[in-house]
């Protein structure tokens, strides 16, 4: 027996499952059987959304720019852009539809977009209002750090992600950093590279509250597991280098559980650098109450001036491996 569903009328309840039961490649034809399943199977076509632009498959987001209703679909948009210049002709058309679909995306919650330098100078301050509008709340932000990031965070105040592409200085300005110390926030830094894989990641463990630095390896492993950047997925066994950026004196609690989560994640990890604005404090802390340091071949610990401007470091105060420096806290700690 032959059974059809065209004009049957199913319960809504079973027109979801149906729907939720198909691989995302038959969707489309799904859609086509009625209208009913045709928004639920729209649903989920457009919920998550990845255009890379040097594929030349962009017409998902033309697709938005002219349905508002499906715009609204949007819970996860990726935008990358070629990070090396000759092939441009799609960038000013993706841009254009980027900004025309965005305000109707009202169920945004993650928002991905690395834009090539070119195209940030043209783009950026309509991109940053139309991020700061408030047509949605985000979760997870990653962008060029070029933004207006310190704005847009205080706008977005459901931000519990920021990725930031690093393109304009190597280390993020100390007016970034401060406007969101009041926020608890996981702030990555990747640098900006045109091709796979990332090897090199900056994080911040005094934006953290402690159950953050508690849950750091699984948050930062689904966000990179469950949406990753397009072209230039992150794998954290890849990760060789972790920087992180210190400029109080975090709690010892939260510090604690932040070096047990990268050294959880990032099992590759081979150089780990610690850029400290009270050198002298920290490591009279970690005398006295001692952290369980990542064995690691090159452990950096120097001091961070965070200036007013872009912070730099001006001194090394050590640089070996994870025993040298063990026994360099030990034998400082016994002459005094």
């Amino acid at each position: 027996m032959n059974l059809t569903i065209r004009n049957a009328t199913l319960p809504t309840e079973l027109r979801s499952v149906v729907s939720g039961f198909c691989p995302i490649d038959a969707l489309t034809s799904l859609a086509l059987v009625s209208k009913e399943f045709q928004i639920y199977a729209e649903k989920r076509l457009y919920a998550s959304v990845a255009i890379m632009v040097f594929t030349q498959k962009t017409g998902a987001l033309e697709t938005l720019a002219k349905s508002p209703l499906k715009a609204k679909y949007v819970q996860f948009l990726s935008v990358e852009f070629y990070q090396f210049k000759g092939f441009t002709g799609l960038d000013a058309g993706v841009m254009e539809n980027l900004l025309h679909a965005a305000p109707s995306m009202t169920n945004l919650k993650d928002l991905r977009i690395r834009l090539r330098h070119d195209v940030i100078e043209q783009y950026i301050h309509s991109l940053d209002d139309i991020i700061c509008a408030g047509h949605f709340q985000l979760a997870t932000l990653f962008l060029n750090d070029s933004h207006d990031i310190a704005r847009i965070a205080s706008i977005q105040m459901d931000l519990k992600i920021v990725g930031l592409f690093k393109i304009s200085s190597p280390r993020l300005p100390t007016s970034l950093l401060l406007s969101l110390q009041q926020r608890s926030i996981v702030l990555v830094g990747l640098d900006n590279l045109g091709l796979p894989p990332w090897t090199h990641i900056s994080l911040f463990p005094e934006l953290l509250n402690l159950e953050q630095a508690r849950n750091l390896a699984s948050i930062l492993g689904q966000t990179f597991q469950s949406h990753p950047i397009s072209a230039n997925p992150l794998d954290a066994g890849r990760i060789y280098t972790v920087e992180t950026y210190i400029w109080g004196v975090p709690s010892h609690d939260i510090f604690l559980a932040f070096i047990d989560s990268i050294s959880e994640l990032f099992t590759g990890l081979c150089d780990l650098e610690l850029h400290l604005n009270f050198l002298d404090r920290m490591l009279d802390e970690w005398k006295r109450e001692p952290v369980k340091w990542p064995r690691v071949s090159v452990l950096e610990v120097s001091d961070w001036d965070i200036g007013v401007g872009n912070p730099h470091n001006s001194s090394t105060g050590f640089t070996g491996n994870t025993e040298e420096f063990l026994e360099f806290l030990r034998h400082d700690q016994s002459a005094n």
